[in-house]
């Protein structure tokens, strides 16, 4: 629970505190150094949550338990990261003290020492971002998976989500007391929770903050709980949604295409005009709705979003058509089939994002979710206790006996920071 400190006497006073956050699922000793190494750092708190770790793991957590430092809390069974992220916010929530908020690690020993106070520092300056540390991936220890997965999910927030963000997959991660109402309430039990916390960021204006890390990787020693196809449909499963719905109504298209254009009486040209129009109706029906209830899961005003949706198809379909028609003309009319999938493939990405942001927004909820949190777990620096602590500086007798100034007594046993030194932690050096 270090973090900002201020010399007295020649010694470095600790201020500030911070809770550390480590889930786990079967551990190794590892654990045991990453714990031990956090206390000598002066972390007083260490939430350890044993996601239903195996029986040859129990002797582990019982020198757990034995630390001081150390609070363990137990799923009876596998629930995932995500689950066990929220049991200890919901744990440390319950006895917040004077702690500005948590910083979560992993349990093998991969974020050493230096970049967990790095990121836990930060917490002073950015107290209204959620904070990264972000590894460098150009590095040749870094695992082929983990840098091309990296890559690619980077890619796709960006493209599809707006979303700059240099290390999606970083579990270390510091988040300050404001946030953790909002973070509580995001989705997600396993791996595609902190992909939920970052678009969370989006949703709700959330800054982020990078801080470069070292990352230690053990080359034929890496023990990941993550599972490749399996998570991964559940973190990018928004995206594929879209696409099946995508696909789905491009089937009801061709589909009703080809039974009106069989069965209509008429010229050709009547039948391709009507058939189109149906056919085409009728799948932007089919792709409204799975989008509503499937993709992006908000049921807000169905005029509003009819509206914007169908605004949204005459443009993408005028653009397309320029496009088109304008590259091939530049280039040659053989090239037209490809370049209609180039064009359409990018609008396809653009339609998405407007989708999200614009035809299904969320509107009524934003408000509430934003400003309600911070209401409730304002950090304790920000109730002004200089003018509490310096009775010298005040002239009014009134001012000095006010009731309503005095620093309440924590319910727990945690130690409580000096508030005249948390007011100052802002104009001081920052230590790791």
């Amino acid at each position: 629970m270090i973090l900002v400190s201020m010399k007295i006497e020649g010694e470095w006073v600790i201020t500030i505190y911070v809770s550390a956050i480590i889930p786990t699922l079967n551990p190794t000793k590892k654990i045991l150094a990453v714990v031990n190494q956090l206390c000598e750092k002066g972390f007083t708190e260490i939430i350890i949550v044993n996601d239903g770790s195996e029986p040859r793991c129990d002797a582990i957590f019982a020198q757990l338990k034995r630390n001081p430092c150390c609070v363990v809390l137990t799923h009876p069974e596998n629930r995932g990261k995500g689950a066990a992220l929220k049991t200890a916010f919901h744990r440390y929530m319950k006895y917040p003290g004077d702690h500005i908020g948590v910083i979560t690690l992993d349990d093998d020993g991969q974020h050493d020492i230096d970049s967990i106070l790095a990121c836990a520092n930060a917490l002073t300056q950015h107290y209204n971002a959620l904070i990264l540390g972000t590894r460098n991936f150009s590095l040749k220890n870094i695992p082929f998976k983990n840098r091309y997965g990296n890559k690619i999910t980077s890619a796709v927030f960006a493209i599809a989500y707006g979303l700059r963000v240099s290390d999606t997959q970083t579990g270390l991660r510091a988040i300050p007391n404001r946030l953790l109402p909002i973070f509580l309430r995001v989705g997600g039990k396993r791996f595609e929770y902190e992909t939920n916390m970052l678009l969370a960021t989006k949703q709700h204006h959330i800054p982020i903050y990078e801080v470069p890390i070292r990352t230690i990787y053990q080359a034929g020693k890496q023990a990941t709980h993550f599972r490749p196809i399996a998570d991964s449909v559940w973190i990018y499963g928004q995206l594929l949604w879209f696409l099946i719905s995508s696909l789905l109504s491009f089937a009801v298209d061709i589909g009703i295409f080809w039974l009106l254009s069989r069965f209509l009486p008429g010229t050709v040209m009547e039948r391709v005009f009507w058939s189109t129009l149906l056919a085409r109706t009728m799948s932007s029906l089919v792709n409204f709705f799975t989008n509503r209830n499937f993709v992006f899961k908000r049921k807000g005003a169905l005029l509003h979003s009819v509206v914007r949706y169908y605004m949204l198809c005459i443009v993408q379909a005028g653009i397309s058509l320029l496009a088109v028609g304008f590259l091939g003309t530049v280039f040659t009319d053989k090239l037209l089939v490809p370049i209609k999938m180039l064009v359409d493939g990018l609008l396809f990405c653009l339609s998405f994002r407007i989708q999200n942001r614009w035809v299904f927004r969320r509107t009524a909820r934003k408000k509430n979710t934003q400003t309600q949190p911070a209401k409730q777990m304002q950090p304790a620096q920000q109730t002004r206790p200089a003018k509490q602590m310096q009775p010298a500086q005040q002239t009014r007798p009134a001012r000095q006996t006010q009731p309503t100034r005095q620093m309440q007594p924590a319910r727990h046993t945690r130690p409580s920071a000096p508030l005249h030194l948390l007011l100052r932690a802002g104009e001081m050096t920052a230590v790791l």
